[in-house]
């Protein structure tokens, strides 16, 4: 019997063993065994630095990138938010590397980014109910590189002319803004010119080279440097025992020296002699006739016949082959009268006129009010070069240099590039400077009163808007944005000044033209000096002196943070003013301007700027330099340019500023 009942329950059990249900269950255990957990675990959202990343997942690894450059360390933070997938499924347990966090139903994790390392790979173990699961698997961040790819090297100027042994400056311009690299500078043609570090060009030889900068894998188009070979032949003329007369120059007297034009014809024939026997098709002969008065008088007399007898033979000359100039050494200087300059004087007067030639160097409240520049600028020395033929002036053809002024550096000039020449009160945008060691040589189209200025003081001159400094007639539209309001501005910068000078500062002269501006930023708080009792005016601005003076201009507490600069960056970039980058880097005009215009709220623009490099001006800056020439706070240059990417001094921002917060904010 009981044989027969265990049979009837092996028979039972096989039967059972074929039900639907039985086999439905055995399908499911095996489908659980192969669930991930990936299929019941999400993460909705994935943030490095504030900026959202797109996502994918295989395999219980999430691979997250970005198109768009995020700086990793420093401070950043890289949040990942878990949910849930199914409506039973909940979160019950998440820890990242050691670190546990609490879950109910979804769990949002922020860490601190120490370095570019710890945010490339985090391990989080995930464990759910619904099913019981629990799995370790890996965030892994492909992040683009932080570093802005440089996209263009401009260099400037596209053309240079240059004498053997002559120097002159190019320079590279990166964009777009925040691209850094060592700029590299290239010669094609090292026999006829080198370029320097600093992108000093030196003539060596007679020829053409092409100069080109690289930053990165670009390269800038060439400045094409060209190198005349001269060949001098000096002949001097005998002047023997002259004795010198008083004569009155602009209502003072002059010490003159009277020269028989005998003696001068003799120099003119000898040294035409010379300059055809030399004459080469490898370079250029010039014979300089000279006159040797340096230590006996301020000024001389000649017969027009002078000029007359030496303009005909370049008359007769192919002048970029062979020319025939005049020197005269002066007490004062030396001018030296190039062929067209000679022409010019011929031309002049009757056939017997006399011509009167002297050079002084007067005082400056000695020079009439109509002789000087109306610019505020800081001269460095104004000489009067007077020609006259029968007591006229001579009518100058051209706008070329023909004139070279030879005077003793004894006012301290170094950099050239920073100098202006104006003739009477008017810039001279083409006159050029070279320093000589000793001695400057300034070229000029024609002679009357020379000021030497310096050009830092007049790229922000009268920058004031018309009318007294409104708001920017004509140039304002409406605002996109809301402009950020200042809250209670500091009274005392980072850096106080000192006793004495304008503002307390030793550099800072009464008449220079950025002294009132000096004061107001300084008594406003928003600037300090540099230290040593200086404000260093000339210095160029960089981008965290200019994020630290616009965040106090907003009543920003600047004193916190690591460095001095650290509070006035954070701000900039929670306000969208800057992107926080090369805080080292000077800032540039356009910069600059940028910075104003995205602090007052973006506004619109209703006529744009026009200057000769418009086509310069990067692309974010367009609208906020239209924005600020119509306001007023910045003007261009006097040869019609803006500079875009040039560098704004300390004077220049204080100048700038100071239109800002009394005319346009």
């Amino acid at each position: 019997m009981m044989k027969k009942n265990i049979a009837k329950l092996l028979v039972f059990a096989m039967l059972l063993s074929m039900l639907p249900f039985a086999a439905a269950a055995a399908e499911t255990e095996a489908t659980a065994a192969s669930v991930s957990i990936s299929d019941y675990v999400t993460i909705s959202d994935v943030k490095v630095g504030g900026t959202a990343l797109a996502a994918a997942s295989a395999d219980g690894t999430y691979t997250f990138s970005t198109d768009t450059a995020v700086t990793l360390g420093d401070g950043n933070k890289v949040t990942v938010t878990f949910g849930v997938t199914g409506q039973n499924t909940t979160i019950y347990s998440v820890s990242r590397d050691t670190a546990n966090l609490y879950a109910n139903g979804s769990v949002s994790d922020e860490i601190t980014v120490e370095d570019a390392a710890q945010a490339q790979n985090l391990t989080y173990t995930v464990k759910t109910k619904n099913p019981e699961k629990s799995a370790s698997f890996k965030v892994t961040f492909s992040v683009a590189d932080s570093t802005v790819a440089v996209e263009s090297v401009t260099v400037t100027p596209e053309t240079l002319s240059l004498k053997v042994g002559e120097t002159g400056k190019l320079t590279a311009t990166v964009a777009p803004e925040g691209a850094v690299g060592d700029v590299i500078w290239t010669s094609d043609n090292t026999a006829v010119a080198t370029v320097a570090e600093d992108g000093t060009v030196t003539a060596v030889a007679a020829g053409v080279a092409n100069v080109t900068a690289k930053c990165g894998e670009v390269v800038s188009g060439a400045c094409v440097v060209t190198v005349e070979a001269e060949k001098e032949l000096t002949v001097s003329v005998d002047i023997g025992n002259v004795e010198t007369k008083p004569e009155t120059v602009d209502g003072k007297e002059v010490s003159t020296a009277t020269i028989e034009s005998g003696a001068v014809h003799t120099a003119i024939e000898s040294a035409a002699a010379a300059a055809t026997e030399e004459e080469s098709s490898n370079e250029k002969i010039v014979a300089v006739v000279s006159i040797d008065l340096s230590e006996k008088a301020e000024g001389v007399k000649l017969d027009k016949s002078v000029f007359t007898k030496a303009s005909g033979y370049n008359v007769a000359w192919d002048t970029d082959t062979k020319e025939l100039v005049v020197s005269v050494k002066l007490q004062g200087g030396t001018v030296r009268l190039d062929s067209n300059a000679i022409k010019d004087i011929a031309g002049a007067g009757d056939e017997n006129a006399v011509v009167m030639m002297s050079v002084t160097k007067p005082e400056q409240n000695e020079v009439p009010a109509d002789k000087k520049p109306t610019e505020n600028v800081t001269v460095k020395a104004i000489f009067n070069v007077n020609i006259t033929v029968n007591g006229a002036s001579p009518s100058w053809s051209g706008t070329e240099n023909k004139i070279t002024l030879t005077v003793a550096n004894t006012f301290g000039v170094t950099e050239t590039n920073k100098l202006k020449v104006y003739l009477d009160k008017v810039l001279a945008p083409d006159a050029k400077v070279t320093n000589n060691g000793n001695d400057l040589d300034i070229q000029v189209p024609h002679l009357t009163y020379i000021t030497l200025a310096e050009e830092d003081s007049g790229s922000d001159n009268n920058n004031k808007p018309s009318g007294g400094g409104g708001g920017g007639g004509g140039g304002g539209g409406g605002s996109s944005k809301p402009a950020i309001k200042p809250g209670d501005k500091p009274t005392t910068p980072g850096t106080t000044a000192p006793s004495g000078g304008v503002a307390g500062f030793n550099d800072v002269a009464p008449g220079a033209w950025y002294a009132d501006s000096v004061k107001y930023v300084v008594e406003k708080g928003l600037f300090g000096g540099v230290g040593n009792g200086r404000f260093a005016p000339n210095d160029n601005m960089t981008r965290a002196m200019m994020w630290t003076v616009l965040a106090r201009y907003m009543g920003v507490n600047t004193n916190t943070g690591s460095n001095w600069y650290e509070a006035a960056r954070t701000w900039a970039m929670e306000k969208g003013i800057s992107d926080g980058t090369m805080a080292d880097g000077n800032v540039t005009r356009e910069q600059f301007v940028t910075m104003l215009w995205r602090l007052s709220g973006e506004p619109t623009v209703d006529n744009g700027a026009s200057f000769t490099d418009s086509g310069k001006v990067s692309g974010y800056a367009k609208t906020a330099v239209d924005w600020a020439v119509a306001q007023g706070i910045v003007n261009g240059y006097s040869d019609g340019t803006f500079k875009p990417q040039g560098s704004a001094t300390r004077a220049e921002v204080a100048k700038m500023l100071t239109v800002f917060c009394q005319s346009v904010s």
